[in-house]
């Protein structure tokens, strides 16, 4: 019904201002103008009005928008990168809309790309989000594959996150823009062989078993690991056949094929070669002269370490078989010695002694 009494000065308002208010009787208008993000609200007390015969208005019921127009915030933090391997790099960007809140479903794969040295450019792959309602904050999983596959020296330099315009939006619409979210370093050093061990440490160059190459850092490896190595004996040039078992930064090869007599090698100085070609995309410096793609090379020699050779009979690792030798065999003989156990059945035994006759005397 008509009402009279009735001006802006009755409007109960919450975060906005009223203008442009006209009207009279029964019908008013006026325009709502928001003081800042979030909910704004309009109400009529009771008795503000009167109708024709003084009766006051009861109380409206209250009028309630939310007004948003910023854009959800990114932001995310990777490390610097100062090793090589990891073919796969996840990172997590924490999206931020405290109005209305990010809305979930426009999270996907491209959100955010990775830049870097040499023109590289991937879109980031998205893994997981947090929690599956919209809200905020909410942390995004996401994943990309370093340039060939995983880092190396090579990909040494600055890269960079960048929030695509568009990509996601809060509940309102509000659509991020083109961003920078972080940037990170890659300062990578080529990888180099930091110790060969022959026979876990041990003197003896009687039986020799298994080798351990250490790299000073982790380095990707083809998927038999033992494509990476080479063993031959010097003497008739003679390629053992590895077996290689990755730990962490460390290989150890075992023995079978050519050059190899009972799970051993053979008697013979050996030279082993680290590949450069297929240690992390070529990433090896095997000669130490700070720059990548050269192969490790040790050549064995019983005067220098780690002494990468084997005689049946030493059991100090002189590369000879002497008198020492003797006293340390007959100790052995009719037990389990296994550095005196030729054919390795278990027993140090004639045959045994045989072996180690055949080579009393005599060097490496």
């Amino acid at each position: 019904e008509s009402v009279t009494g009735f001006d802006a000065s009755d409007l109960t308002l919450s975060n906005a201002t009223a203008s442009n208010f006209t009207g009279s009787g029964v019908g008013y208008t006026f325009d709502l103008t928001p003081s800042g993000q979030g909910a704004v609200t309009v109400q009529v007390a009771a008795g503000k009005a009167t109708d024709a015969a003084t009766n006051a208005n009861t109380a409206s019921n209250l009028l309630s928008r939310v007004f948003d127009s910023v854009s959800p915030s990114a932001a995310t933090n990777l490390p610097d990168v100062t090793s090589a391997g990891a073919t796969s790099v996840m990172f997590a960007v924490t999206y931020t809309d405290t109005t209305t809140g990010v809305k979930v479903s426009t999270l996907s794969d491209g959100d955010v790309r990775i830049l870097g040295p040499g023109g590289f450019d991937v879109p980031a792959k998205l893994e997981s989000v947090d929690q599956p309602g919209d809200g905020s904050p909410r942390v995004a999983t996401y994943s990309f594959m370093p340039p060939g596959g995983f880092w190396n020296s090579a990909d040494s330099g600055s890269y960079s996150v960048v929030l695509q315009a568009g990509s996601v939006t809060d509940v309102a619409g509000n659509a991020v823009g083109l961003d920078t979210t972080d940037t990170f370093v890659v300062n990578i050093t080529p990888a180099k062989v930091a110790s060969v061990v022959v026979n876990e440490g041990a003197v003896q160059r009687s039986r020799v078993t298994r080798l351990d190459v250490a790299f000073d850092q982790n380095v990707v490896l083809p998927t038999n690991p033992a494509d990476a190595f080479s063993l031959k004996r010097q003497s008739d040039d003679l390629a053992v056949t590895l077996s290689a078992i990755q730990g962490g930064n460390t290989v150890t090869l075992t023995f079978s094929g050519n050059a190899v007599d009972f799970g051993s090698l053979a008697d013979g100085r050996f030279t082993l070669r680290v590949l450069a070609d297929q240690v992390t995309g070529g990433d090896l410096d095997g000669d130490s002269n700070g720059s990548p793609g050269d192969n490790y090379v040790l050549v064995g020699d019983p005067m220098v370490e780690p002494r990468l050779f084997r005689f049946f009979g030493d059991a100090n690792g002189d590369g000879t078989v002497a008198a020492n030798d003797f006293i340390q065999f007959r100790l052995a003989l009719g037990g389990t010695n296994p550095i005196f156990d030729f054919d390795n059945d278990g027993a140090v035994a004639a045959s045994d002694f045989i072996q180690f006759r055949l080579r009393f005397g005599g060097s490496i």
